[in-house]
């Protein structure tokens, strides 16, 4: 169900990957294809990436910057003579900084090498650069089970977003997440599909985070939103996947059509929470089920893994006329071992800080979701009521019979009880009687 096809999907990669290797020799002569390194380009915003690469980062970059403008040209790269020492070939070497870039990996790449040992030359390009994920498009989300009953409204400071490096222009959604979870500052162009999904994002962080929150509650909130509100689409890793659904895969898909796979809404966790002035990165890989896509998150200087798509497996059908999506908070900040031993995350990005997680954090006890007794349970509902139509919480009372005090205690309200993956750890879902 969560299969991830690496964005493009079939329609670029199956056709690309295997990568190209062509050859450019006449006799013993080499031949240099295309003499055109990415300065002899138009000057943009970003910083030009290096003439001569010196690392992984330096050809990472590289990637990024060329999907960042979407250069379709030829581009030669040369390799510092230290860096040469650090791989086996350019073709080994291009797959793991294509692998590890952040939007690069968003089309298919090629690469041209022969006779590199002499010439220390080899030529990159990408493919599928003319996708068009910036179309607006309308899917009917009427049916989509709604957190919150009406907006918070509590507004946080408007400035909310506090940028670390220099300005650049944004126009396209991949370049809005590329500069948000890489700090930059926006310049963003009015009326681009860039400032539609910005605006938007931030109605929402107004809308569901209060000035008070902490650190875990914003990141709670961004996490809950994610999960309970955005579908997962059926339709983006199916055969039958073409260009005028490839949203789901990008920010178009979980700001406009509230319907998305694991990539898009990794895309939108990283903007939503460092918009926040929290630190998140998109990671790709695998899983047990397959390709995926899931974030890493810093909190308390330590990092956690955090996955919105297996934090709502599926929806449950809970009476012959009512189904919801429920989610749970083990997903939230955990390890890479999660609550689902078997899933054995595997990625190629943010290595170093994908070697630390090795931790988890007990969400139920920093959230105050930890009940002891009905009497904690009365007050917890009661907090939390008008606000919230689900609750989730770990019961450690022996008295088991505290669904009925709540069926008891508001009649007016069809109750569910749904006992969530883990010890004790139970939702209860509040349906107003019609």
């Amino acid at each position: 169900m969560f299969t991830y096809l690496n964005k493009i999907k079939k329609l670029v990669l199956l056709l690309i990957i295997p990568f190209t290797l062509v050859s450019c020799q006449k006799g013993n002569e080499t031949t240099i294809i295309n003499k055109n390194f990415i300065t002899d380009t138009n000057k943009e915003d970003l910083d030009y990436p290096k003439k001569v690469l010196d690392s992984r980062d330096d050809f990472k970059y590289l990637i990024d910057y060329m999907a960042f403008y979407k250069i379709d040209k030829r581009i030669d790269i040369l390799f510092s003579d230290n860096y040469l020492k650090d791989f086996y070939s350019p073709y080994q070497e291009m797959l793991e900084a294509y692998q590890s870039s952040d939007i690069g990996d968003n089309y298919g790449i090629q690469i041209l090498y022969d006779n590199f040992e002499k010439t220390k030359n080899a030529t990159i390009y990408l493919t599928g650069l003319n996708t068009k994920n910036d179309i607006i498009s309308e899917i009917d989300t009427t049916d989509i089970y709604k957190l919150y009953k009406e907006p918070i409204k509590n507004k946080i400071n408007d400035v909310i977003y506090r940028p670390r490096n220099k300005k650049i222009k944004v126009t396209t959604s991949e370049q809005l997440f590329y500069a948000v979870q890489n700090r930059y500052d926006l310049e963003l162009a009015n009326g681009s599909i860039a400032y539609e999904i910005y605006n938007t994002a931030k109605d929402i962080l107004l809308n569901i985070i209060s000035q008070d929150d902490t650190t875990l509650q914003m990141i709670e909130k961004v996490y809950t939103y994610l999960v309970e509100e955005i579908h997962y689409d059926p339709v983006g890793y199916t055969s039958d996947y073409n260009n005028q659904r490839n949203q789901a895969y990008f920010l178009e898909g979980v700001f406009l059509n509230k319907q998305a796979v694991c990539d898009a809404k990794a895309k939108a966790y990283s903007l939503l929470l460092n918009l926040l002035n929290i630190e998140c990165y998109r990671l790709t890989g695998s899983s047990e089920n397959g390709d995926h896509a899931w974030n890493v998150i810093k909190y308390q200087d330590k990092y956690y893994l955090s996955d919105t798509t297996f934090g709502a497996p599926s929806k449950i059908m809970l009476d012959k006329d009512y189904s919801a999506i429920v989610p749970s908070l083990n997903m939230l900040l955990t390890s890479k071992k999660t609550p689902y031993e078997s899933f054995d995350f595997k990625t190629t990005k943010y290595v170093d800080i994908d070697n630390t997680l090795v931790n988890e954090i007990d969400v139920y006890k920093e959230l105050g979701l930890i009940i002891k007794d009905i009497d904690e349970l009365k007050n917890l509902t009661d907090k939390i009521m008008g606000k919230n139509i689900r609750f989730e919480f770990e019961y450690i009372g022996a008295d088991s019979n505290f669904i009925n005090y709540l069926k008891e205690e508001y009649n007016d309200s069809n109750i569910y009880l749904i006992k969530a993956k883990g010890n004790n750890i139970f939702e209860i879902l509040f349906k107003e009687k019609l």
